[in-house]
């Protein structure tokens, strides 16, 4: 009996060694854990203190304080950058406000020459039939002219465009359309409304200087439509004639394509500065810078 009793001791004391010892490795990881977390908190808790102390350092650090200031001001600097581009995005664009004014002034004349008749005003008693004339004449024009020119000057420029259209004479002024590519600059503008200019050349021939054209227009319905015009002759403002506004000055009249004219060189005369030109029929022009007046004897000089 003895002998049985021996094995049996045997079985339970190595099942109690295996037991304990599986009760050590735990404590043991659990107490590694509680280092490794305690290690990791100590080193938080020093991060967070050298971080406060280097804040506070810079809080009395003239150098770290204007390099702060300056990659701020380097941010706002991009931020006006891209405002300025966005303003620049919104900016008009020349060719595309040219356009608007041209189409404009082309379709004026289709209207007013197509809605007038031609009237004699010489021939018109001035205190009972010229009124009744102008009145007939504008009965036709107002309504299909009001689609391109705005209400506020509407019955004045009707008016002015029935007389010049029937004077049957060439010394009234009218623009064309192609006093609108010459110089064209865009002087204001806005959501609804801009005013803008371009030359006018002239050989000499009707007018003893080119001019400038004034250009105002403003948005009525969605449409920009026309609103007002001036001309102002080169002895109140000097026109600065370039070589690109004569460039743009000579279409062909059958095509409306712009014709071919070649630099040749600035000269100064006794009456002032001028450009001189080759055509495509091979003679020469020159045109006085101040007046866009062209000098056909200087122009012959050059055969």
């Amino acid at each position: 009996m003895y002998q049985e009793v021996i094995p049996i001791y045997i079985k339970l004391r190595i099942i109690f060694l295996f037991l304990m010892s599986i009760i050590v490795l735990s404590a043991c990881t659990d107490y590694e854990a509680i280092l490794k977390e305690n290690s990791q908190k100590a080193k938080e808790q020093r991060e967070l203190a050298e971080s406060t102390a280097d804040d506070e350092a810079n809080k009395n650090d003239p150098e770290q304080e204007a390099k702060e200031e300056k990659i701020e001001n380097v941010n706002e600097n991009d931020h006006q950058e891209a405002r300025k581009e966005k303003a620049d995005t919104d900016a008009p664009n020349p060719a595309e406000i040219q356009q608007i004014v041209e189409i404009s002034v082309n379709e004026i004349h289709q209207i007013v020459q197509n809605r007038t008749d031609k009237i004699d005003w010489k021939k018109l008693d001035i205190n009972t039939e010229r009124d009744a004339a102008l009145e007939k004449a504008l009965q036709k024009l107002i309504n299909p002219l009001s689609a391109v020119v705005a209400a506020d000057n509407l019955h004045r420029h009707a008016e002015e465009f029935i007389e010049i259209f029937t004077c049957q004479c060439d010394s009234m002024h009218m623009f064309r359309d192609t006093d609108t590519r010459a110089g064209f600059t865009i002087i204001d503008y806005s959501d609804d409304a801009f005013e803008a200019e371009s030359i006018t050349l002239t050989d000499g021939a009707l007018y003893s200087s080119g001019w400038k054209n004034k250009w105002s227009f403003k948005k009525e319905d969605g449409y920009w439509k026309f609103n007002d015009y001036d001309v102002i002759y080169a002895d109140r403002e000097p026109l600065d004639v370039t070589f690109e506004d004569i460039e743009h000055s000579f279409y062909d009249y059958e095509t409306n394509e712009k014709l071919q004219v070649e630099f040749v060189e600035y000269t100064d005369e006794a009456d002032g500065h001028y450009i001189v030109v080759q055509m495509p029929d091979q003679s020469y022009m020159a045109y006085h810078t101040e007046l866009g007046l062209a000098n056909f004897e200087l122009g012959e000089s050059y055969q």
